[in-house]
């Protein structure tokens, strides 16, 4: 197993503070690369995702510290929640909060992405756990918005600080005056909550000029930047960072 980092951008300032970290497993015997399509499905049904979660929080705190001491810039740091390690874990939050204390971090510091069908369907299984999470400081995120429910009343019921938008709303954007209009209002509302918004998936210059247009707050994309080896980030970053973006 190993980690990649992609940015995300802020709109405003073209500046990165925060990154999306994610898990790349490479099978040496036969299967080579493998993606994470095929074998997180497979970790969350025998269990294996609750070890795996745990590594990815460890790791994801040694970088953190890495990066501060080598002022790198990326303050934060956001991760995909497995529902299970919420629901299977029970001693999971402890786990991370020494993980902090090790490396000297806050929980501001990071973030989890957690799916809107997810959250909708088995909040009240997990909500003492999410609200502890916010309670302690950590950031909470809907993952995948706009193509579960879509239902922006639950906004305002789950305890969470943002959205990211499902990236089949950015894929037909360029063409769809309904998408936009959607892209928009899901914006709109969302700030009216006082909840960031996080664009994914975006590839093209237009993309990226309509997704500020329309309001979002972050860009996360191949538009900027795939998701790298840390060597490879740190690098884009001492480029992006002295230069910002348009």
């Amino acid at each position: 197993m190993s980690l990649r980092f992609q940015p995300k951008i802020d709109t405003k300032t073209g500046q990165v503070f925060s990154a999306e970290v994610l898990i790349r497993w490479y099978e040496p015997k036969k299967h080579g690369w493998v993606a994470p399509d095929h074998f997180i499905p497979i970790a969350e049904c025998d269990g294996q995702i609750i070890a795996i979660g745990r590594w990815v929080i460890s790791q994801s705190c040694k970088t953190l510290k890495y990066w501060a001491d080598n002022h790198i810039g990326v303050r934060a740091l956001a991760i995909n929640l497995s529902a299970r390690q919420l629901k299977d874990d029970p001693e999971w939050i402890d786990y991370m909060l020494e993980c902090l204390t090790i490396n000297g971090l806050e929980s501001s510091q990071l973030m989890f992405e957690l799916t809107e069908t997810y959250l909708i369907d088995d909040f009240s299984a997990c909500e003492q756990q999410l609200v502890r999470l916010r309670e302690l400081g950590f950031k909470l995120l809907i993952d995948d918005f706009g193509v579960g429910y879509s239902s922006l009343g639950y906004l305002s019921k789950l305890p969470v600080d943002g959205v990211k938008l499902d990236k089949s709303l950015i894929t037909n954007i360029e063409s769809s005056l309904a998408m936009q209009s959607m892209v928009r209002n899901i914006t709109r509302m969302s700030h009216d909550l006082n909840l960031k918004v996080i664009a994914e998936g975006v590839e093209t210059a237009f993309q990226c000029e309509l997704i500020k247009k329309l309001g979002c707050d972050y860009i996360q994309g191949y538009y900027y930047c795939k998701p790298l080896e840390q060597d490879d980030f740190c690098r884009y970053l001492d480029h992006l960072n002295s230069q910002g973006v348009q």
